[in-house]
């Protein structure tokens, strides 16, 4: 959406194209993406899934800080989005990291 937003259209959907190139130490790697529910459900034989965050859902990626920063006072109402609904579906599946609480199964 913030790709969208500031008119790169390109960079849009990055990771529809599976694997995509991911740099790491300096070098690229293939890696694939799994949507959220996709990668919980992998755990469900053993885990139950007990809470999922977007790692951000409304707010621009770690990678897109530059513009976070230039532009912070425009994202306070954004900020409190982002508290209120990054746990909550389906805002939680819309980030670009997320984070799982899995509990193991008796």
């Amino acid at each position: 959406m913030i790709h969208a937003f500031l008119f790169q259209f390109g960079k849009a959907m990055p990771r529809v194209k599976q694997p995509t190139m991911v740099s790491v130490g300096g070098q690229d790697i293939p890696a694939t993406y799994y949507s959220a529910s996709a990668f919980a459900s992998r755990f469900s034989p053993l885990f139950e899934l007990r809470e999922m965050v977007a790692l951000p859902a409304f707010l621009p990626p770690a990678y897109l800080s530059s513009y976070y920063v230039k532009l912070r006072p425009a994202f306070s109402p954004i900020e409190a989005l982002e508290r209120s609904l990054a746990g909550r579906a389906p805002f939680n599946r819309l980030g670009d990291q997320t984070l799982y609480v899995f509990q193991r199964k008796a």
